[in-house]
């Protein structure tokens, strides 16, 4: 199975999705974030920063379809999983809206594990003002890429720190239960059998169905929010993560992190004291 070089810089369909607070409500609570902010209807209730995952997904999904019936990607839907993650929030979400997300593969690069390739996102109001902009690397597992080199094209998005490390780091135990990715898929409305369907996980070379790794950064993030925002997440602008390690479950995860200046680093390990997400930087306004 191969994927084409040419897919770079090409446009995928944009999706469209209308946010509703049952929706962001039901998210925060897959991940067990009881932050009041999240469930306060008298006002316009606050959306996790994690949540634009949500609407992303489908539009990697339908641009996956378009790549393979018109570009001559091969590679099965079911040997992809997440890589990394860096998004920007150019404000917060306000519930009800509807958004429009456009999607163009970004760079591709040939890695030992398989291929990897950068969708870039760019989300937008009815009137066209910007409301987030996210780059979702995805792992295509075992497959190889064909012409043009082990890489092309660049990333646009990261998120800036200044080098230093905290002062002072802390740690908090998490608990993931046995249906977690279950409820995830549900709430979140992101749908991918090697997170659900045992027997197809099993068919990809995994020991069993995993959390996904944006319900994993979601966590930590709300660890972050929760202990060292006041519960604010519009203080959130961005994040930038990579994931690394398999999360099974049951599961208890542990989230290290640490301010510096503007920036809260993390890290996220699982219970086998491997790091299931790294290099995490959220960026504070």
């Amino acid at each position: 199975m191969v994927v084409p070089a040419g897919i770079v810089g090409v446009e995928t369909p944009t999706g469209r999705a209308v946010v509703d607070a049952r929706w962001t409500m039901a998210y925060a609570a897959s991940i067990g974030d009881g932050n009041d902010r999240y469930f306060d209807t008298s006002v316009t209730p606050a959306v996790h920063p994690m949540f634009p995952v949500c609407f992303e997904w489908p539009v990697i999904v339908d641009a996956m379809a378009v790549l393979s019936a018109e570009h001559g990607l091969t590679a099965p839907f079911g040997s992809m999983v997440h890589a990394g993650h860096v998004s920007r929030q150019h404000r917060p979400l306000r519930p009800p809206e509807s958004l429009m997300t456009s999607c163009v593969i970004r760079a591709t690069r040939e890695t030992r594990a398989g291929v990897l390739v950068v969708f870039g996102l760019e989300t937008t109001d009815e009137s066209g003002a910007p409301v987030v902009s996210t780059e979702e690397s995805m792992m295509l597992r075992g497959e190889f890429l064909d012409g043009g080199g082990s890489s092309i094209g660049e990333p646009l998005l990261e998120i800036a720190t200044d080098g230093s490390e905290p002062e002072q780091w802390e740690e908090v135990e998490v608990a993931v239960d046995r249906f977690a990715a279950h409820t995830y898929s549900e709430c979140a409305r992101i749908w991918n059998p090697i997170h659900t369907d045992s027997a197809h996980a099993a068919e990809h070379g995994l020991p069993g169905i995993i959390l996904h790794g944006t319900a994993t950064a979601a966590r930590a993030l709300t660890v972050v929010v929760n202990d060292t925002l006041g519960g604010d997440p519009t203080r959130v602008t961005g994040m930038s993560c990579r994931f690394t390690s398999m999360v099974l479950m049951p599961n208890t995860l542990t989230v290290r992190y640490g301010a510096a200046g503007a920036t809260v680093l993390a890290s996220v390990a699982n219970s086998t004291d491997e790091e299931a997400i790294g290099h995490m930087a959220i960026s504070l306004g």
